[in-house]
């Protein structure tokens, strides 16, 4: 694993891109500081598709990416194997001009994280930044008029150097000392007007302080007696203060890691996920564009940007049931797969999968929930899964031969399907039409004589065991259960048919309060009605 943060990003960043060009596909993973500030603790099984977008979009609009991790999958013909570069970024979004972005953090996920000794210092201070499209176009209009404050620091440091080049020899340097992003703009740009032989020799980044570290070349100290700012010239002062500051340079800071999401969509390599339909819409949010408020929309944005898309949990739920029982994997979370998948019982000749030189910090430990690591234990279990399944049934002569092709081929079916958790339907489809929703099935629940009022409130989780279900209290005794499984709930009949304290049936619509209602009202107004004709026939006679 490779650590990348705001002080080597830079540096990294060709090898990254280099990375990803050479790889066959890309695993990714995020973390983030919060996922659920409203409307997300409770999702209802009735809502659409459209309706569960929006909901997802309005939490997701509120937080940031703390983490993300990419592992970058290298395939050798020679040796069968594949070998992994994984990069754990750091993101902070920093404040550039105008733009000084709001972040929420959610106690549950921080806390979560600190157990895991995920380090928060270093996102704050070392986090590379970001911006989205439409953040970037706006910093790019903006121009802005250098602030007193920003002249003094300024100022101080020119003077400093120019004090310093008086006296400089060849090769020596100076180090001048922190500055933030926009007086650094602001500093390199007076140095190339009033002082072109100082040339820059590096930049270090410490925290959100740049220091800038300066070389005497020959002529630079014969320069000095030129440069007027030096004997406190108003005329040049003035020109300070009031002159534009070109942000190019700052802007390209800012975008940091969105140089790296959009190389990965114009590589158009297949991304592979576990889960991912958080980790795609905060990708699209703080790399790409606001999130759109339509649906559709989004999805056909998501797909022309990522066009191919394979989610591990979609696929392990779909292509198990046709696995041999001797070959089934009995699990569902990530790294439980990825145990289970890398256990001797499941290799069957599957290639090689390992870290390539100068990325093995993964090799003897596990880091869960790191997102690196989480992004390399998702390629794995990518690979090994779908090695299973194809080696399922073909002769062990014949396993050496299995090509990569041959898993993409079976996976393709599910390619750019995002499983969804607690809905109607069993996935969004980003490339075409989504799945028909399931019959939901309604139960009647009514508490027998003598049970324990409060035992409606407990539903959840006494049946738990039995799916999803959303639960309606019709009245201090009766509730409405909806389940989304057929299956389940004819089983959940049969199973609690004899509860002590329960009484469960099919679910009739004048079960609901309202429409007892409306039944008594039609029934008194029919009776009302018809009461009225036979008086008028009676009187009439």
């Amino acid at each position: 694993m490779c650590e990348v943060t705001r002080d080597n990003f830079d540096e990294l960043l060709p090898q990254i891109k280099n990375d990803i060009d050479k790889s066959i596909f890309v695993a990714v993973d995020a973390e983030f500081s919060g996922m659920v500030a409203k409307d997300l603790d409770y999702l209802p099984l009735t809502e659409d598709a459209a309706a569960r977008y929006r909901r997802v979009r309005e939490n997701i609009q509120l937080f940031t990416l703390t983490q993300f991790g990419l592992s970058t999958f290298v395939y050798d013909r020679s040796t069968n194997s594949f070998q992994a570069h994984s990069y754990n970024f750091y993101l902070f979004p920093s404040q550039c001009g105008n733009y000084d972005p709001r972040i929420m953090f959610q106690s549950s996920s921080v806390t979560f994280l600190q157990r895991l000794d995920f380090d928060f210092n270093k996102v704050i201070f070392e986090g590379i930044p970001f911006l989205n499209s439409e953040q970037e176009e706006s910093l790019r209009r903006q121009k802005f008029k250098r602030s007193f404050q920003d002249i003094h620091e300024v100022k101080k440091r020119l003077q400093r150097l120019i004090r310093w080049l008086s006296e400089a020899i060849e090769g020596s340097t100076l180090e001048l000392g922190p500055l933030d992003n926009v007086c650094h703009e602001i500093f390199k740009q007076e140095i190339k007007k009033k002082l072109p032989e100082a040339v820059v020799d590096s930049e270090i980044i410490i925290g959100r302080q740049i220091v800038t570290c300066l070389k005497a070349v020959p002529k630079a100290t014969s320069m000095v007696f030129d440069v007027s700012v030096s004997r406190g010239d108003t005329e040049h002062d003035e020109d300070l203060e009031m002159e534009e500051i070109d942000w190019t340079g700052l802007v390209d800071e800012a975008l940091g890691f969105t140089k790296v999401f959009r190389h990965l969509c114009e590589s158009k390599k297949p991304i592979v996920g576990h889960n991912l339909l958080h980790d795609l819409m905060f990708l699209y949010e703080k790399f790409h564009a606001p999130l759109p408020e339509r649906y559709e929309d989004y999805k056909r944005e998501i797909h022309r940007i990522l066009p191919s898309v394979y989610d591990t949990k979609l696929l392990y739920r779909e292509l198990k049931k046709n696995l041999s029982r001797s070959l089934m994997v009995q699990f569902s979370s990530l790294d439980e797969l990825y145990y289970g998948l890398k256990s001797k019982s499941a290799r069957f000749l599957a290639p090689k999968i390992g870290h390539a030189d100068n990325f093995s910090r993964y090799n003897d430990t596990g880091c869960l929930h790191e997102a690196g690591y989480d992004a390399y234990v998702t390629g794995f279990v990518f690979l090994r899964f779908l090695h299973l399944c194809v080696v399922d049934g073909v002769r062990p002569s014949d396993r050496k031969s299995i090509k990569f092709s041959q898993y993409i081929n079976l996976a393709q079916p599910h390619k750019n399907r995002i499983p969804l958790s607690r809905a109607c339907m069993p996935y969004f489809n980003l490339e075409g039409p989504d799945p028909e929703p399931y019959p939901l099935v309604s139960i009647h629940v009514s508490l027998r004589e003598g049970a324990d009022v409060g035992l409606l409130d407990q539903l959840p989780r006494l049946l738990a065991g039995y799916g999803f279900l959303d639960v309606e209290q019709l009245s201090p005794t009766t509730a409405k259960l909806v389940s989304a499984s057929g299956a389940r709930t004819s089983y959940m009949l049969e199973e609690l048919k004899d509860h002590p304290s329960l009484i469960l049936r099919a679910y009739r619509f004048y079960d609901h309060p309202s429409a007892k209602r409306a039944v008594k009202i039609f029934v008194g107004v029919a009776l009302t009605v018809l009461g009225g004709i036979g008086c008028y026939c009676v009187c009439k006679k």
